[in-house]
């Protein structure tokens, strides 16, 4: 019998698990009836400080036979935890389903069913979502750069669920610490098959998902798959120094004229604090890839597992 992987990253989701865990039961029954699919779903707890690895020792008591739990020695982030389950996956395919209910556990079994009809990378698009306005425009601003300046076929909604056979999974399991996992499944080229779903509201918890967090991975977004950053910072240096050029070459010709009056204080401290705001701003760009590039040849642990249930 063939097996489809749920990896479910958990943090500070003690009141959703219940119903998370009621919602995938439910979905296993029906993908063992329609398809004679098994499921197996791997809880990562990401170092909730909540009293989620109760319940979910609770739940893993009550599933034994296809729920497990891996339990991480902190909190490295969900794309990590995510990672973690995937390398811990045993399917024949996998996917994630987040702790927070927010996207439908019916996806699974939509996903599976375009899996067994042969596509094997499946995304679940949103076509809207019942987010805060702040989110939804950070959202919106991200996925037009990224179609910008990553890959122009990129959905417009963006997508977090995707589904990958068990092949191509282990590209995900190789691919380097800094990296967005959803950009990196498109990135591999593979023509997806198409699910479409209105995110729904949060219903328990409150969001960890914070805007710092949001920012680091847009930064690892861009970072990791494009170069455009950098090709940027060149163009602004060279048009800079063509600028500076030419206004050193126009105030020489003043002052072979005789034009030039007493030379302005605030005329002198705005064009040194362009340019040396210039000249940082470039400095930061460049220093933002060397940290990658450092923390990918250190060979730190990309998470640690404490314990395993």
């Amino acid at each position: 019998m063939k097996k489809i992987s749920i990896i479910t990253p958990v943090y500070y989701n003690a009141e959703s698990l219940p119903l998370h865990v009621e919602a995938v039961r439910d979905q296993r029954d029906i993908l063992k009836q329609r398809f004679n699919l098994d499921l197996e779903l791997i809880y990562v707890n990401d170092g909730s400080k909540d009293n989620s690895l109760e319940v979910l020792k609770k739940i893993k008591s009550s599933y034994p036979e296809w729920v497990s739990v891996i339990n991480l020695s902190r909190n490295f982030g969900s794309l990590r935890a995510i990672k973690a389950g995937f390398n811990h996956a045993t399917g024949d395919c996998a996917t994630y389903l987040s702790a927070d209910l927010q996207d439908p556990a019916s996806l699974i079994v939509e996903m599976a069913e375009k899996w067994l009809d042969g596509s094997n990378y499946v995304i679940c698009i949103r076509e809207n979502r019942k987010d805060p306005l702040s989110s939804v425009l950070f959202a919106n601003l991200f996925y037009l750069l990224t179609r910008q300046m990553i890959s122009s076929s990129y959905p417009k909604g963006g997508f977090d669920m995707f589904l990958l056979g068990s092949d191509h999974l282990d590209y995900i399991r190789k691919c380097g610490k800094n990296y967005n996992i959803m950009l990196f499944s498109h990135w591999l080229g593979l023509e997806p098959a198409k699910i479409y779903y209105t995110r729904r509201e949060r219903m328990h918890g409150k969001s960890r998902w914070t805007f710092r967090k949001k920012f680091n991975l847009v930064i690892d977004s861009f970072l990791g798959f494009s170069t455009a950053p950098v090709k940027i910072a060149s163009v602004l240096g060279i048009g800079t120094s063509i600028l500076s050029f030419l206004y050193g070459l126009y105030t020489l010709v003043l002052a072979i004229m005789g034009g030039i009056p007493v030379p302005g204080y605030a005329s002198i401290i705005c064009l040194i604090s362009f340019l040396l705001g210039l000249v940082v701003l470039i400095l930061g760009i460049i220093a933002e890839y060397l940290a990658r590039v450092y923390d990918e040849v250190t060979n730190k642990p990309e998470y640690i597992i404490e314990n395993i249930l």
